[in-house]
């Protein structure tokens, strides 16, 4: 791994954290809440999509104006949790504070609303990134991957042969791809290895805590 990477943007559910404990519980809150008779089993692998369409891959027959309204009663669930049951993966607290101490610039791109994954990383106190960044981080407006690390690259200047997306979803290295900067792929999280295999990224590691070799 050429170690002139200076720029790291992280997504944060299925890569730094595992999240899908908090998540399945909130979803099958808001099911039995709206669809009390309808039985829906989430896993893991349900997640990572940015919420709606989550919701439309668990149940794609229900009317779009009960699936939006399923999307907000879990935010509601979601932000009273306390994000008790996610947990950083072994070594990436370590990993982070290490690539910090070096003096790398540390971002967050994440599908959920940014002041959830402010309040996962206050949990576990790291407040070490420079800025996160989540699909409402403009006003107005729905950011996917693609546009979220183009914010992030305009903003700080990053020189894009010194910056990385790190990843364990194919929209994390399509959108690094697509910035022209370097993709590493996370196996073990929450996408199919065979799909990110197949999207070839520059790197990619076994499992989370795999990143300490890589990066280290």
């Amino acid at each position: 791994m050429p170690m002139n990477i200076k720029n790291f943007i992280f997504d944060l559910d299925g890569t730094l954290v595992d999240s899908a404990p908090d998540l399945i519980h909130c979803l099958n809150q808001a099911y039995q809440a709206l669809l009390p008779t309808r039985k829906i089993k989430v896993k893991p692998t349900d997640i990572g999509p940015p919420l709606p369409e989550m919701v439309k891959n668990l149940s794609p027959e229900i009317d779009s104006t009960i699936q939006e309204k399923l999307v907000t009663t879990f935010r509601h669930f979601y932000g009273l949790c306390g994000f008790k049951r996610s947990r950083l993966y072994p070594g990436i607290k370590k990993l982070l504070q290490k690539l910090n101490k070096k003096g790398c610039l540390l971002f967050i791109a994440s599908n959920k609303p940014k002041r959830f994954s402010q309040q996962i990383l206050q949990k576990d106190q790291l407040d070490i990134f420079t800025e996160i960044v989540g699909p409402d981080s403009i006003p107005g407006k729905n950011l996917n991957k693609k546009a979220m690390l183009a914010l992030l690259i305009k903003k700080y200047c990053l020189e894009k042969a010194k910056t990385a997306m790190v990843g364990d979803m194919v929209s994390d290295l399509t959108a690094a791809k697509n910035n022209g900067i370097i993709s590493i792929a996370v196996f073990g999280g929450y996408g199919d290895k065979k799909v990110l295999q197949a999207a070839q990224p520059d790197y990619s590691v076994e499992k989370p805590g795999d990143l300490n070799t890589l990066l280290l």
